[in-house]
């Protein structure tokens, strides 16, 4: 689980990850989805480098029934910090999934559909269909419309086959590529097709003070 972002918007004293909602940790909220998760054998956060006390003690009320959380020091940029956790792990697991700790609203059951369709297609990502109208940038400053329902906002979890990942960031560090997801790397570097897992709940990422206003408001 990425979790080493700081949150420089929010303002805030501590890592965002560690932002509180309705009076935990918002990693351990991120947690919470995977707690009682059948299968699984390990977890690892990846924090920034000198918190990483910090995290282990947050991570002490962290819900889960039969896996206590291994804190990682992560890398300079998201996609480093996850090639660090994969290199981290101590198992072998058939299918790992990636969830950022700064989406702390999704639930077990997308967790566990993601899983599930990536057991089936060796890659998948959940993902909501946008509700308000999109335009594309066109010639010459224009815009164009695109039809919303050709599109998906892509989200976290996403999970893969452990081999399949592992081997697109070990390629994307080896040719100094990069990509907003790991979705994005492995179709980019290893040809996997993507299979969408549709989210119509709340997954909203935590980015802004706004949205740390809108999760702690949905937790009431």
């Amino acid at each position: 689980m990425p979790a080493a972002g700081e949150g420089r918007r929010l303002a805030l004293d501590v890592p965002k990850a560690l932002a509180e909602i309705a009076g935990r940790p918002m990693v351990c909220r991120a947690l919470e989805a995977f707690a009682s998760l059948a299968g699984l054998v390990e977890v690892v956060i990846l924090v920034p480098e000198g918190a990483r006390q910090t995290f282990v003690s947050a991570l002490s009320t962290a819900k889960l029934e039969r896996v206590v959380p291994r804190v990682v020091v992560g890398g300079v940029t998201r996609q480093d910090s996850v090639r660090l956790g994969l290199e981290a792990l101590r198992s072998a697991p058939e299918v790992v999934c990636i969830h950022d700790a700064a989406r702390p609203l999704a639930t077990r059951d997308i967790v566990s559909a993601v899983i599930t369709a990536a057991i089936s297609n060796g890659a998948a990502t959940a993902a909501a269909r946008p509700v308000d109208s999109v335009r594309q940038d066109h010639d010459h400053g224009d815009t164009r419309a695109i039809d919303r329902s050709s599109v998906w906002l892509v989200q976290t979890p996403q999970a893969f086959s452990f081999p399949l990942l592992l081997d697109a960031h070990r390629r994307a560090t080896a040719d100094r590529v990069s990509a907003t997801d790991d979705a994005s790397l492995v179709e980019r570097l290893c040809g996997a097709r993507i299979a969408v897992v549709r989210n119509d709940e709340p997954n909203l990422k935590i980015t802004t003070a706004a949205d740390l206003a809108c999760a702690r408001a949905l937790y009431r």
